[in-house]
């Protein structure tokens, strides 16, 4: 508690560094509805650069609490830096743990991952579950190689823990991918 009240006050700042403590608690709200190990980047790099039919139609609006988290550059290629520097908060404050032996892979330990849960407001509880959803959907693809395969293994082992949220808050029947894509 000592450790999130104290990035929700560095959040609210007026200092430069503001954003980078609001994307590690949205990370942190996030990674709390995946399954708490083998939370993998490309999850998220795959939901920035996410296109269809090779047009951007899944832009994420302005508003957006997920816009700056997987914000693209010129190239349209993932500008990393907000998520990276979330990343680098959370390790700092011992919130979640990188792994990058195998690439760059977090996990929590099981006792914040509920602790997150549990201290999370209803409304925001749902909120949170319907984000980290988008990035799930939107990182998917529909490729048929071994790695578009060995990716939406990654996914489905996130989306297993994050559907039980989601019925819990009996929001499964109120969401489609149509509804995703316009959030």
């Amino acid at each position: 508690d000592i450790s999130l009240a104290e990035l929700e006050r560095r959040a609210s700042s007026l200092s430069p560094d503001s954003t980078s403590y609001e994307a590690a608690i949205l990370l942190l709200r996030i990674f709390s509805f995946f399954h708490f190990d083998g939370i993998r980047e490309e999850i998220f790099r795959h939901s920035a650069e996410a296109t269809a039919d090779g047009k951007s139609q899944l832009e994420l609006e302005p508003n957006s609490p997920l816009f700056h988290l997987l914000e693209r550059s010129e190239s349209n290629t993932w500008d990393s830096y907000n998520f990276h520097e979330g990343i680098r908060i959370l390790t700092q404050f011992s919130l979640i743990h990188s792994d990058n032996t195998s690439g760059a892979v977090y996990s929590m330990h099981r006792l914040v991952h509920q602790w997150m849960q549990d201290r999370l407001p209803e409304s925001t509880r749902c909120e949170i579950a319907l984000l980290a959803a988008i990035v799930l959907v939107r990182s998917e693809n529909n490729g048929e190689s071994a790695k578009d395969y060995a990716h939406r293994r990654v996914l489905l082992v996130h989306l297993i823990p994050l559907t039980s949220h989601l019925k819990q808050a009996d929001l499964v029947n109120h969401l489609s991918i149509d509804t995703i894509k316009r959030m």
